[in-house]
Order: structure tokens, then C-alpha cells, then sequence
């Protein structure tokens, strides 16, 4: 089978058959159909067994569920659901599923809340993808989401709706420091006035922020 899938390339179909055939086959034919054909094997075990879905994460766990976070909320939907204790939620899976958009950062949430872990590189990677998905984490997060500065400097580099969503379900959590105006300065005025308008009495303008303000 090895043969067919390196002489075969895009002729050979990827079904449920195919990928049963190669877990059958052992480790080594169901790692080189995952490295050139994952996305149609993840389709296709998706609507297999769950003894199927457990071979394949054995091979590649991490990589195969990025990958299915990367191919749309019913995929992953699928191998949460079947993988069962052999899926391991990682930073680099939460932070796949925050890059794929709200829909599969929702599904995730919902299925394994419980084990996902909102670092702060999750945090900055969901600002850098909008602020649908950062209203989802912030909104299902619960205490498990702490915001740092760092994390508020991402959101203002983001832009002034992501700004806005931030302030609205999280304000009394966030700290408006120098680096954080100054940040909102260089990524226009938008930004900045949101910050002014909602900050209040915790927004302190500083030399600093007036010249980074003066400079955009």
C-alpha cells in the first residue's frame, strides 16, 4: 500500500476504506498517508470507527488534531468526540482552533473546556484573529483567562474592535499602562480613542504616549 500512495499521488481516493486499510498496514503506511493526505484522512476516519480515530492520534496526536482544527468545526467536532481520553488538548492545538475562527474555538470549548488551557499565547493569538474569537474565549473562558499587559498590547495592535470587546467583558480586568497607550497609539486613532473613552480615570497620559500619539 505504501507503493500505491507514493506512486499514486492525487489518484489514489482517501475513503474510510483507505484509511482503515492503512491502519491495518501498520505505523509506517498510516504515517505517510497522514503526511501527504491529512485532510481527506481526517474526513474520512471522522465517519469511521472509533478504533480508527485511536490508531491515527496514536501516530500523530498533536499533528493530526491541528490539522483537523485547521480543517473546519465538523472534523474536529468528530475527533473530540470519538478520540476520547487519547486526545491531549496542547497549547499548539488551542492556539490552531484560535486561528481557524469562533466557530471551531466554540466547538472545542464546548466539548473540552475542561482541559483547555488559555495561555497567554492563546490570548494573543485569538486578537491577532478578531474579535469574534476573542469574544468567544472571553465569554466561555471564565477565570481560566487572565489578561496581562502583553495580552493587551496584542489586542491594540488588533484594532479598535477587538479593543472595544476586550473592554466591554473585561474591563475591570485590564490594566491600561504606558506600553499598553503607547501600543494603541502606533495602531492609529481609533484605538487610542476607544481607550480614552472607555478607560476613564485609569488612563494616564503620559510624555511618553503624547509623543508616540504626535508621532501617528
Amino acid at each position: 500500500m505504501a507503493i500505491l500512495l507514493k506512486q499514486g499521488g492525487a489518484k489514489v481516493k482517501i475513503i474510510e476504506e483507505v484509511v482503515k486499510a492503512a491502519v491495518r498496514s501498520g505505523k509506517e503506511v498510516t504515517v505517510l498517508l497522514l503526511k501527504q493526505r491529512v485532510e481527506e484522512v481526517l474526513i474520512a476516519a471522522a465517519r469511521s470507527r472509533k478504533e480508527v480515530i485511536g490508531v491515527l492520534l496514536e501516530q500523530r496526536a498533536e499533528g493530526l488534531l491541528i490539522a483537523a482544527a485547521q480543517s473546519g468545526k465538523e472534523v474536529i467536532a468528530a475527533l473530540l468526540e470519538q478520540g476520547g481520553a487519547k486526545v491531549i488538548i496542547t497549547e499548539e492545538v488551542v492556539k490552531a482552533a484560535v486561528q481557524s475562527g469562533k466557530d471551531v474555538m466554540a466547538v472545542l470549548l464546548k466539548q473540552r473546556g475542561e482541559e483547555v488551557n488559555i495561555t497567554e499565547k492563546v490570548l494573543i493569538a485569538a486578537a491577532q484573529s478578531g474579535k469574534e474569537v476573542m469574544a468567544v474565549l472571553l465569554e466561555q473562558g471564565g477565570a481560566k483567562v487572565t489578561i496581562i499587559e502583553k495580552v493587551v498590547k496584542a489586542v491594540a495592535r488588533s484594532g479598535k474592535d477587538v479593543m472595544a470587546i476586550l473592554l466591554k467583558q473585561r474591563g475591570e480586568e485590564v490594566n491600561i499602562t504606558e506600553k499598553v497607550l503607547i501600543a494603541a497609539a502606533q495602531s492609529g486613532k481609533e484605538v487610542i480613542a476607544v481607550l480614552l473613552e472607555q478607560g476613564g480615570a485609569r488612563v494616564k497620559i503620559t510624555e511618553k504616549v503624547v509623543k508616540a500619539v504626535a508621532g501617528n
